[in-house]
């Protein structure tokens, strides 16, 4: 798949972040059939993934190419499955993660190619809902980057999910919050770049772990290059 039958592919939104650009330097060792990334990595922490036609052809084992589902975690009901699979069911955001990957590295090519097709990726299923509200919630995902650090040997991690700084600021809540602070210090310190969501809340803060100053911030854009009017709004 060249880059140019890539262009007449995408949607408005590679165009306006212009990936074609961040594309043409992995594309050139491979004469423009496909994206070579290195040793490059990605910690998708979210609700797990499923087995989509988005991600390219999976094996009758469940094994992708690209997705190394083996590498990543289920920290939700690992008793059903070690892999971070999502079953698409409880929670508020069930098949979540699934959405999110396809925005991030899906390739199916006529239908949707996302931002980094086809990019290595190591899953998590870390939550059931990406309004971090519990403590529980919130240390579970801290435990997941520091498994992307240390483990994965992940070079990104991407988390689309978030709590509010104005939720229960003391207690347990709060040594929780402290706890996904020191997880992306060590991201941080150990040179992995954490991107994380900053929220859909409809107010003006923005969620943790985005709100961490070693963090990268991220909201959202219509087609139009105004703000989604579901995407926080923070300046600081």
């Amino acid at each position: 798949m060249t880059i140019a039958r890539i262009r007449g592919k995408k949607g408005w939104n590679t165009k306006l972040i212009k990936s074609a650009q961040a594309w043409a330097p992995l594309l050139e060792d491979t004469a423009g059939d496909d994206f070579d990334y290195g040793d490059v990595r990605i910690g998708h922490i979210d609700t797990g993934y499923v087995e989509h036609a988005v991600f390219g052809s999976w094996s009758d084992t469940g094994q992708s190419e690209h997705i190394l589902v083996d590498s990543g975690m289920n920290l939700i009901d690992p008793e059903r499955d070690p892999r971070p699979t999502d079953p698409i069911d409880g929670g508020l955001n069930p098949g979540h993660g699934t959405r999110i990957g396809s925005v991030m590295y899906g390739f199916a090519p006529g239908d949707w190619v996302g931002v980094a097709p086809r990019a290595p990726v190591v899953p998590y299923r870390a939550v059931t809902s990406v309004a971090l509200i519990t403590p529980s919630d919130i240390s579970r995902v801290a435990d997941a980057i520091h498994h992307a650090v240390d483990s994965s040997f992940c070079s990104v991690i991407n988390m689309s999910l978030g709590a509010r700084p104005t939720i229960n600021p003391w207690g347990a809540f709060r040594r929780a919050i402290k706890k996904l602070g020191t997880a992306c210090d060590h991201a941080y310190n150990e040179g992995v770049i954490v991107v994380a969501a900053l929220g859909n809340n409809v107010h003006d803060r923005a969620t943790y772990p985005a709100k961490f100053w070693r963090s990268i911030c991220a909201g959202g854009l219509e087609p139009e290059f105004d703000g989604d009017k579901l995407s926080d709004v923070e300046i600081w």
